[in-house]
């Protein structure tokens, strides 16, 4: 992250000169490495500059002995993780040994020998400003973590909702096959509570006897990659209910085609089931009946193709079903 992006108070230096002349003289130090100093009467008026923002800050030996130290302390106490504000001080000969401890407390001090060369402040300067830079890079990178995992969590809670509106169950399948992650529709799906542990050996179980095996074949082929995994299957749930549930799945390999893992969906299509069954019961019973009466009777799709004709039909043409196979009006 550029200077460009960040504000102009982040890239201001904070100054506490001892005299108002060595504040000016300070201003026109930082400016020359094109930096904006602001000047500070004392330790309080700092701090408040601090929190509105700053990319270093200038001290003297001066300030270890005010009675805002404890401020600053608080202030840098307070800084958010990302944070570690360059303190650059001056102090005379002997300071450093003898505020060494409350140095330490400070966290990141760089001390310079005062009277130091306007060359060596102004170098001192420019990497606590570079340094400051590096942790708003830091801190933009957290903030896009934060970010992205906000809208992350929003995408599950929307997927949530539109497989619960849906009714779709999903199924996930780490390789080797063993344990199945299954989503509390999908649990219901096949009778079972929200909290229920499911492995391969109870799903193959709950599967109606007749249609265990060609499911078994469906997820081999699936693995195997000859084949999509796209199958309709009656499971028993445990009270005995029957249910018609619709699976899909796909396969996903690493690098070197080796599975990893086996995920897809489920859907009850018991009802299409039912409506289904009830149909051809009742095309078979109109079937009857056409065939039963003299006139002749078809029956055609909405486009006007007959797929149908009754036996008087037949009979009055010459024809039978298997030679009507095929083609229509």
């Amino acid at each position: 992250m550029g200077a460009e992006h960040l504000s102009d108070a982040e890239q201001r230096v904070v100054v506490v000169p001892p005299t108002k002349r060595d504040g000016e003289l300070t201003r026109a130090l930082v400016a020359s490495a094109d930096l904006e100093a602001v000047i500070c009467s004392n330790l309080d008026a700092a701090c408040k500059e601090l929190r509105i923002g700053a990319a270093a800050l200038l001290l003297t030996g001066e300030a270890l002995s005010s009675n805002d130290i404890q401020k600053l302390r608080a202030f840098l106490n307070d800084q958010p993780s990302w944070s570690d504000l360059p303190i650059v001080f001056l102090l005379q000969s002997g300071q450093q040994n003898a505020f060494s401890q409350l140095l330490a407390s400070l966290g990141n001090v760089t001390v310079l020998e005062r009277p130091a060369p306007s060359r060596t402040v102004v170098s001192a300067m420019q990497t606590a400003v570079r340094g400051r830079q590096r942790q708003y890079q830091i801190r933009e990178h957290l903030a896009a973590s934060v970010r992205a995992t906000a809208v992350a969590h929003q995408l599950q809670e929307q997927l949530a909702l539109a497989l619960e509106a849906s009714e779709l169950g999903t199924f996930h399948c780490p390789m080797p096959l063993s344990t199945i992650e299954w989503n509390t529709q999908c649990k219901a799906h096949f009778g079972l509570g929200s909290e229920a542990k499911v492995d391969f050996e109870l799903f193959y179980s709950l599967i109606h006897p007749e249609d265990r095996e060609r499911t078994r074949i469906a997820v081999e082929a699936s693995i195997a990659g000859t084949k999509p995994y796209n199958i309709e299957y009656r499971v028993v749930h445990p009270d005995g209910q029957v249910r018609w549930i619709h699976a899909t799945g796909k396969t996903f390999y690493d690098s070197n085609n080796n599975p990893t893992r086996f995920d897809g969906t489920t859907k009850d299509i018991t009802d299409r089931k039912e409506a289904e069954k009830a149909l051809l019961e009742s095309q078979g019973r109109f079937e009857a009946m056409a065939n039963s009466i003299p006139q002749l009777a078809w029956m055609a799709k909405p486009d006007g193709w007959i797929f149908w004709y009754n036996q008087r039909w037949h009979s009055y043409c010459g024809t039978t079903a298997e030679d009507m196979e095929g083609w229509g009006w």
